[in-house]
């Protein structure tokens, strides 16, 4: 009994809260792919899956079951730390849900979930699958991961370009304030998604610190908000690459902020080639001819 009341506590913390647990994992599946990620707020487990032909046009419910049976399959390890014990799975799906409870009198399915509890014995683990709306937390969060590979702000400056700039500015960066970990200028960076390696999530949650040179080239969108958070404390130091569009909102804003214009120490204007490191389509992967400008800022 007092495990059964264990059991539904922590399944009931997992519904109704976003709390970290190191033997939460979660996920989110799209008709091409599946992300999976432990939510133990270290982001040092977060997994991209493909799917095959065959498996993209199986049923929403299977595919998530799918990412499930991969993650086990590709990366049995992260798992063996929880021998003995129980692994709580958050997902968006109902029918997943009731696979791994109940299995399922489709053979494909019940194939895969039979698989999924040898494999389960074999790692000494039991998986209790919790089960809560999209507009969980944790939901939306495997939500961002996958829709990341289609995302058109994944542009990219050419590294020749911004070696030559950092060299004009005499500027070395510490942190790559909006990266991923396949595209980040630094060995140190934040990314908008759980990611292997990343110091934090949201570069906008972060408190910035002094002697630490940050590196910020955000996607046009969150210019503003991005020069905001990097003047908020004193003594930071940073550039602030964006395009140079005279005609929209954040190039009026930044040009009519005194105290934006007071913090800029030095800028650099340079016609850099650009490229998508996701393989998206957008502006930036049509080869634009337009102008960029890197601000040395001191707040």
């Amino acid at each position: 009994m007092f495990e059964l009341q264990e059991v539904d506590r922590l399944v009931r913390t997992v519904q109704t809260t976003d709390e970290m647990m190191p033997n939460l994992f979660v996920s989110d599946s799209s008709d091409c792919q599946s992300f999976v990620y432990r939510a133990d707020g270290q982001f040092h487990v977060v997994r991209d899956f493909f799917f095959s032909k065959e498996e993209s046009s199986a049923s929403s419910g299977l595919r998530e079951l799918l990412a499930v049976h991969k993650m086990l399959d590709s990366d049995p390890k992260q798992f063996s730390r929880h021998a003995g014990g129980l692994v709580f799975w958050q997902t968006d799906s109902k029918n997943c849900y009731s696979f791994l409870q109940k299995g399922s009198r489709v053979p494909e399915v019940q194939t895969l979930v039979v698989d999924i509890k040898c494999k389960e014995r074999k790692l000494d683990i039991r998986i209790i699958p919790v089960w809560t709306p999209r507009t969980h937390a944790r939901i939306v969060t495997a939500d961002l991961g996958y829709k990341m590979s289609t995302n058109t702000d994944e542009w990219c400056v050419d590294r020749e370009s911004l070696a030559k700039v950092f060299g004009q500015l005499n500027f070395v960066p510490d942190v790559d304030c909006l990266a991923m970990r396949c595209n980040a200028v630094c060995t140190r960076f934040f990314s908008n998604i759980p990611q292997v390696g990343t110091e934090g999530v949201n570069f906008l949650a972060q408190e910035l610190k002094e002697n630490v040179n940050y590196f910020c080239c955000p996607p046009i969108k969150m210019v503003g908000r991005v020069a905001c958070h990097l003047l908020e404390k004193a003594n930071v130091s940073s550039v602030l690459l964006v395009p140079v569009r005279p005609s929209t909102a954040y190039w009026l804003s930044l040009s009519e902020s005194s105290r934006f214009q007071e913090a800029v120490v030095n800028k650099v204007y340079f016609r850099p080639q650009f490229f998508m490191s996701n393989g998206a389509s957008g502006l930036f992967s049509r080869k634009p001819n337009f102008e960029m400008v890197a601000f040395l800022l001191k707040s």
